[in-house]
């Protein structure tokens, strides 16, 4: 037995519906097998966020780029992470803070990076990540079928948030990919409250 899923959006008077399968655990009325006390299993992202994370909100495609992308940051840079117990993201903290967090979806990864107001050009950034720049004024569904994207939107005053949303098209491995991040995590780490 099977069961969908839906997450509904809206854009204007259309609305559109996005289905995810899910395989429900085995349910019986003779036995406790399967059935889960009011507290547990409530929130299954504190319980085992990893397999949360990996096993409920990625698709194949995105759970193989989510370990990738892990080990990469992990083997580069010093952070407090992953930190999986997060309902729709996962975060990589400095010093107490969120440097980075990846949202995990189905058909790809939404990574949000902080940095200074006014110090990432847009344009540029897609060109040396080799993405397009994503189009907010675009359709729903257009925006689903867009491939790999940046866009910079501002967060505050002094910051400003680098969203990349990747998909299967992005090259993890991109010495440009690999140099952003770099810089990325500089930036942060000089200017996070106790750096």
């Amino acid at each position: 037995m099977r069961a969908l899923q839906e997450q509904t959006y809206r854009e204007g008077e259309t609305l559109f519906l996005q289905p995810q399968v899910i395989i429900p655990l085995p349910v019986s009325k003779f036995t406790e097998t399967g059935r889960t006390r009011a507290t547990e299993g409530a929130r299954p992202w504190k319980d085992d966020g990893r397999k949360w994370h990996l096993e409920k909100r990625c698709g194949p495609a995105t759970r193989e780029m989510m370990l990738r992308l892990d080990e990469l940051i992990r083997d580069r840079f010093t952070v407090d992470g992953p930190r999986w117990g997060q309902k729709v993201y996962v975060a990589y903290r400095v010093e107490s803070w969120n440097w980075l967090t990846v949202e995990t979806q189905a058909s790809l990864l939404r990574l949000k990076l902080l940095v200074d107001a006014g110090a990432v050009d847009e344009a540029e950034l897609a060109n040396r990540l080799g993405v397009k720049i994503f189009d907010k004024e675009e359709s729903l569904a257009e925006k689903l079928g867009w491939p790999s994207s940046v866009f910079v939107e501002s967060r505050s005053e002094d910051t400003d948030r680098i969203v990349l949303r990747i998909k299967e098209d992005f090259a993890l491995a991109s010495e440009g990919f690999l140099a952003f991040l770099t810089e990325a995590y500089e930036a942060y780490a000089r200017r996070s409250p106790t750096g």
